[in-house]
């Protein structure tokens, strides 16, 4: 995030740190950067350095409906991606164990914090290159095939979207005068020229995801948002950061940012390396789950009290361009997520950021 929460102190970052990982750290500071989660890094006497991500569980509805019911998803998710490591994964770069054998802990009554490496590394906003996206695509077979090794901790996707409720009373309210913030009126009437458009993308996407439960078999352990600022290109090779949305689920839950279609040269090498056929109305699925989730999360921003920060800005643009997103029929990964340094996934993670923990999601949402 770019505006750092007002509640937490660099002392309360540092003393979490010394109690949860008995780490002496010197110094922390805060970084502007990502959307979604707030990021600290921290400076030990031997030159050490660490990643902290700090999550404000009341706003992760992606993951619960209350702040403990998010810990314990996130704790899971987590739990995931360190099982993952351990099986030898070696590019999934995932949190320290702290001191109670603990992945995440408690800041204060409605924040979490979790510990990662620093690893160097740049994370650029977009995929330059085919072959960049042919690499991710590799780890994705790779991670798709361990889905038994983290059956016990790893949860299963659902098809809820988050702010669901939040979209339909934005919906249901469009005629009604929004008084939030200064970018609650913008946004209402953005949301009333577009919102057949929104109406057609929520009934669509409800008829596919009744279709995929029916279909349970061959979903795999996902990451869930393995766009190009949660790679980390390293001198080691690829390194895939930011495990909080991990879910078993259909793989195209990962494929349909990086394939466009089952005909792509793409979705080939996938299948000649899993065995597994994409199939295309599951990335018409995703599409819709991430277009819907992103104007979800910001119609919720602007009904409910704001303040016309940098964090705000950035949600204005990127609701401009996803509830455009719904006047389309998406077929595999918009341009902006291949190309283009612009929307709110993009915007997570706007600078590279030599660190293992950049970017979330936007983000999920805020994912």
């Amino acid at each position: 995030m770019f505006t750092r929460p007002d509640e937490i102190s660099d002392a309360s970052v540092i003393a979490a740190l010394r109690d949860g990982w008995q780490v002496d750290a010197v110094a922390v500071d805060y970084l502007t950067a990502g959307f979604g989660s707030h990021h600290w890094v921290a400076h030990a006497a031997d030159q050490t350095r660490w990643f902290l991500t700090v999550d404000n569980l009341a706003t992760k509805s992606f993951l619960g409906g209350s702040p403990s019911a998010a810990f314990d998803a996130l704790r899971d998710a987590f739990a995931t991606a360190h099982a993952l490591q351990s099986c030898g994964l070696e590019w999934v770069v995932g949190p320290c164990v702290g001191t109670h054998d603990q992945l995440l802990s408690w800041l204060d009554p409605a924040f979490s914090i979790a510990v990662f490496p620093y690893v160097q590394g740049v994370a650029p906003a977009a995929y330059d290159r085919d072959s960049e996206r042919a690499g991710v695509v590799d780890l994705l077979a790779e991670l798709h095939q361990c889905t038994d090794q983290v059956a016990t901790q790893a949860r299963r996707e659902t098809f809820a979207l988050p702010n669901r409720t939040d979209l339909e009373a934005a919906i249901a309210s469009v005629q009604n005068r929004w008084t939030g913030g200064p970018y609650a009126e913008p946004a209402r009437a953005l949301l009333a020229q577009h919102v057949n458009g929104v109406r057609a993308c929520l009934a669509d996407y409800d008829r596919h995801a009744q279709e995929a439960l029916r279909e349970p078999s061959g979903w795999t352990i996902t990451h869930g948002e393995p766009h190009s600022a949660n790679v980390l290109r390293t001198d080691r090779g690829l390194r895939l950061i930011d495990w909080d949305t991990a879910l078993i689920a259909p793989p195209e839950r990962d494929l349909w940012m990086l394939v466009p279609g089952a005909a792509d040269p793409l979705a080939r090498r996938y299948t000649a390396a899993t065995g597994r056929t994409v199939e295309e109305p599951l990335i018409r699925l995703y599409a819709l789950w991430w277009d819907l989730c992103e104007v979800g999360v910001y119609l919720a921003t602007f009904r409910a009290r704001h303040t016309d920060s940098e964090d705000s800005a950035e949600a204005w643009r990127s609701l401009q361009h996803f509830i455009r997103a719904c006047e389309r029929t998406p077929s595999g990964p918009p341009e902006w997520l291949r190309r283009s340094p612009t929307g709110a996934t993009a915007g997570r993670t706007p600078r590279s950021l030599p660190t293992a923990a950049a970017g979330r999601r936007p983000a999920t949402p805020h994912r």
